[in-house]
């Protein structure tokens, strides 16, 4: 019994000085939603549009090879072709098609290295606005919320997103 009373007395002990770090320091709690601010990023959309203009090149010649196996398809399946034009363009076509595969592939590993850099890139920044953020503006915590069950209830005035979104911009855009 004795014992139960004592760790009661130091429960209630280290909650109450918990509470009184908080409100002696005036430390805030917010959420934010991750997807908005990853998506709302200024780095995260200049790193996309890079991404894009380092591939257009891939994309147009993969389009040029396309082109061109549909073009060996329509010369194979014309009636006036003798068997061995035939046998020909089904050579060319198939060599095209194994020429196409593999650069098809070469783009997609490349591409996915390159988004997970980007990623990496872009997360990491992130992180550190956040940090910075939290500093700043006396934040004990911020939680990230997904929309998909993670935060259960939030009061709407915790949402600090919109604040966040702005503070990251600003900062990778070098502004105060």
């Amino acid at each position: 019994m004795k014992i139960k009373v004592i760790a009661i007395s130091v429960g209630i002990l280290i909650i109450s000085s918990i509470v009184f770090l908080l409100v002696r320091e005036e430390k805030k709690v917010g959420y934010v939603d991750l997807k908005r601010v990853i998506e709302s990023f200024d780095f995260k959309i200049q790193q996309e549009g890079k991404l894009e203009a380092m591939f257009k090149k891939d994309i147009v010649i993969l389009d040029s090879l396309k082109l061109e196996l549909n073009k060996l398809g329509l010369m194979l399946n014309n009636k006036n072709a003798s068997a061995k034009q035939k046998e020909e363009i089904g050579i060319n076509m198939n060599l095209s098609q194994i020429q196409y595969d593999k650069l098809l592939e070469e783009i997609e590993v490349k591409r996915n290295n390159e988004i997970e850099k980007a990623d990496a890139k872009i997360y990491n920044q992130l992180n550190q606005y956040l940090k910075d953020f939290g500093t700043e503006k006396n934040y004990l915590m911020i939680v990230g919320g997904k929309a998909d069950g993670t935060i259960m209830y939030v009061d709407e005035n915790a949402d600090i997103t919109n604040e966040v979104i702005k503070y990251v911009n600003n900062k990778y855009n070098g502004k105060k």
